[in-house]
């Protein structure tokens, strides 16, 4: 396999549609949104295996420009998000946390318990061995 890297190489409309019609990626249906968005593209990693385009990354540049109230918006409700998710961790842990301090959770086997499964175990693994009816 060869790799060449290169800063430039153009890529037809084709060569996009058939890469998505051949992954089956729904984009494929709206060809014209589909170029206008790949060459809008601020960063587009591709693969070619000779002159057929076999793989497209897309990387995503978006930033949020805090200096405009949009992108204020979007940060402080994504800080909010952030905060909200971060609280619902800790009140879950503590929940679960009480639960188990108060008894809601098992303690593990008793001496007698585990003294009746290892005789239970043992007759289980010996086949000579069966259960007695008290009759």
């Amino acid at each position: 396999m060869d790799i060449t890297l290169s800063e430039m190489r153009d890529i037809g409309p084709e060569e996009n549609i058939n890469l998505y019609r051949a992954n089956q990626w729904s984009s494929a249906d709206k060809p014209i949104e589909l170029c206008n968005a790949l060459s809008n593209s601020h960063s587009l990693i591709t693969a070619w295996d000779n002159e057929r385009l076999i793989g497209l990354g897309n990387a995503i540049s978006d930033g949020v420009d805090t200096s405009t109230i949009n992108g204020r918006l979007f940060l402080n409700l994504m800080a909010s998000l952030a905060e909200y998710e971060r609280e619902l961790i800790r009140e879950r842990t503590n929940a679960g946390l009480q639960s188990a301090r108060a008894g809601g959770r098992p303690k593990g086997f008793t001496k007698e318990k585990v003294a009746k499964l290892l005789v239970m175990r043992s007759i289980y693994k010996d086949l000579t061995k069966t259960p007695r009816k008290n009759l």
